[in-house]
């Protein structure tokens, strides 16, 4: 009994401990979560799963999952499912924009659980693209019509669900047809019998592009450039013209307009309505043609006969009228023509044309003024179109403008008075050395606001040696210094002499006597010729070793001589032109007169050089070819 009993007692313990060691094996050991920490996108889910050690549990599928965020309903900001997916719903940002974070439990049955914390972002998609390729569309009322996007693949794929909306929904539908890889689009269909702008919005998450649908095609006529501000067009719609009867060719109204839209489609749906009102057939519209995006031009023509009439243009509903008067010139009678200063003086170029007063004024567009000057030396007067009128001085003086229309003249006499522009010296160029008998011209220069004329007053310090005329042109008598002066006095005001300004310049001239000396050639003189353009380069030289003073001929041929020399006695004046010259590398003379003989080996000068001065001398000798 005992045995047995201890037996029992034995088994018991091994029953318990058998027991026991079942249950601790069902008991997980250790529980943790895939990721710790996770930032999840809106819209983007997560899949939470439980890392389960010993136990014999399958880990995630035996869990129940939740998620909780302190002082906050975290189901606001994300769900969970029975799996452990989580996705995110809104940002995890508090109202005073602290971020937060939200706490997911997975628990296992026996209480056992892991942890992870997430935080929930909106998609960043600010570098995407999402645009209309133009910000205005046109459209017909009642009609359809679309517009291209662009829009980038990811913002496709990330906002499968955008929309396309629009502030009048009552006048327009807008469709969204997205096409990943190819061109997405808004279609519109328009029910307005009104022109109208609508507003389309197409939205794909926290960003959105706009566009504007203008429905219909506004229009505005006007006989004057139509110009847009502060929102207002400034139109003139009627207007009234004169032409001549039977006047040569046709004559033009030009139309401006401004439409909206103005790209050539649009324009090509105009259609301009033209016609003439009144009376007798007095003329006739002849043509018309859309000039630019801005204008129209309408043709007409005009009869024999003298009335009145009107045309009118129409489009879109809009109308500007002209009256036109057609008249003829012949039967115009000018009463009275005058300037309204018969006498003026001036400082500027003056403009006549709204000087002149006519009767009746409207005849000038038939009989134009003819306009002309007592001397165009002085002053001349413009007869163009766009310049009648306008008188341009040459120089300061007085001049008598005449203007006539039709039978009638009228005059003013004018005088410009010539004003210094500013106090510099006279400049004076040209001057320096020359020799006895040379003339020079001097060139005065001074800022005035008309020509000086003759008005300079010039003098010489020494008339012996230079003698200056009234037109600066200096004479050397005869070596030495002079000193040429010039001064120029304006008309001021043209009333008080005070107001008048003088300015003065000089410049030294030194004369210096002609060294100018006969040259003789002795018979050891060498020479050779080289072809120049349009004649010949000759060279007399010593020979080597012997002293003697080296000469260059430039010789400029008459226009069919031959360019070699040829075997023949040259003249100057006839087979050389007087323009050759010859140097000794210092002084340059050109040739005045004479020969220069060529035979097979020499050459042989007789000719008179001279100076700038007008002293001349001999250069006479023979030179033998160099071989």
């Amino acid at each position: 009994m005992r045995i047995s009993k201890t037996i029992n007692i034995l088994f018991a313990l091994l029953l318990v401990n058998v027991l026991l060691t079942s249950c601790k094996d069902d008991e997980p050991t250790f529980v943790s979560m895939n990721a710790n920490e996770k930032e999840i996108v809106i819209g983007d889910q997560y899949q939470f799963k439980l890392n389960v050690q010993g136990g014999g549990l399958s880990g995630s599928e035996a869990a129940t999952w939740s998620v909780y965020a302190e002082g906050k309903t975290a189901t606001d900001y994300a769900s969970i499912d029975k799996n452990g997916v989580v996705t995110a719903l809104r940002p995890t940002v508090s109202e005073d924009g602290v971020v937060f974070k939200i706490t997911v439990k997975g628990e296992l049955p026996g209480g056992r659980y892991a942890l992870a914390k997430i935080t929930t972002v909106k998609r960043n998609v600010k570098d995407e693209l999402l645009s209309f390729v133009i910000s205005d569309i046109y459209m017909p009322q009642v009609g359809t019509d679309s517009i291209d996007l662009v829009i980038s693949e990811k913002l496709i794929k990330f906002f499968p669900d955008m929309t396309v909306t629009t502030d009048k929904p009552g006048l327009i539908t807008p469709t969204l047809k997205l096409d990943p890889g190819k061109v997405s689009r808004v279609l519109f269909k328009t029910t307005s019998l009104v022109d109208e702008i609508a507003t389309i919005t197409l939205t794909a998450g926290d960003i959105s592009a706009q566009c504007k649908v203008h429905i219909g095609q506004a229009l505005y006529l006007s006989f004057e450039p139509i110009e847009l501000s502060l929102g207002t067009i400034p139109i003139l719609e009627q207007l009234s013209y004169s032409f001549e009867v039977n006047n040569d060719g046709e004559d033009t109204l030009k139309v401006h307009f401004f439409a909206n839209p103005d790209d050539e489609a649009h324009l090509k749906k105009i259609e301009f309505k033209v016609r003439a009102e009144g009376g007798d057939p007095i003329l006739l519209v002849k043509g018309q043609e859309r000039f630019s995006s801005n204008l129209f031009y309408v043709f007409i023509e005009t009869g024999g006969q003298e009335g009145n009439s009107s045309v009118v243009i129409e489009a879109l509903g809009k109308k500007v009228t002209a009256n036109v008067s057609v008249l003829d010139k012949n039967n115009l009678v000018v009463k009275k023509i005058k300037f309204k200063k018969e006498e003026q003086k001036v400082t500027t170029h003056p403009a006549l044309l709204k000087e002149l007063m006519v009767n009746p004024f409207s005849i000038l567009a038939y009989w134009p003024a003819k306009w002309s000057s007592s001397d165009d030396n002085i002053a001349t007067v413009n007869n163009s179109k766009e310049n009648a009128g306008e008188v341009n001085f040459k120089q300061a003086g007085t001049v008598t403008i005449t203007a006539k229309v039709k039978d009638k003249q009228a005059t003013c006499k004018i005088t410009a008075l010539l004003n210094l522009l500013d106090t510099k010296p006279i400049e004076l160029s040209n001057g320096g050395k020359c020799t006895v008998g040379e003339v020079k011209l001097l060139k005065p220069t001074l800022k005035t606001n008309f020509g000086v004329g003759d008005r300079w007053v010039w003098s010489s310090s020494n008339e012996a040696v230079a003698t200056v005329n009234d037109k600066g042109k200096v004479t050397a008598i005869s070596a030495g210094e002079a000193i040429i002066s010039v001064s120029l006095t304006d008309d001021g005001d043209g009333v008080d002499p005070k107001t008048k300004k003088t300015a003065t310049g000089a410049t030294t001239i030194t004369v210096e006597a002609s060294t100018l000396k006969d040259i003789i050639l002795d018979s050891q003189y060498l020479y050779y010729s080289d072809l120049i353009g349009g004649g010949m380069k000759l060279e007399v030289y010593p020979p080597e070793g012997v002293k003697g003073t080296s000469y260059t001929f430039s010789l400029v041929y008459q226009a069919d001589e031959p360019q070699e020399l040829a075997t023949k006695v040259y003249t100057v004046g006839k087979e050389i032109l007087a323009s050759s010259t010859v140097t000794d590398g210092v002084n340059t003379q050109t040739l005045a007169s004479g020969t220069i003989t060529v035979t097979a080996t020499k050459v042989t000068f007789n000719l008179t050089i001279k100076e700038k001065g007008g002293a001349t001398a001999k250069f006479t000798g023979t030179a033998t070819l160099e071989i």
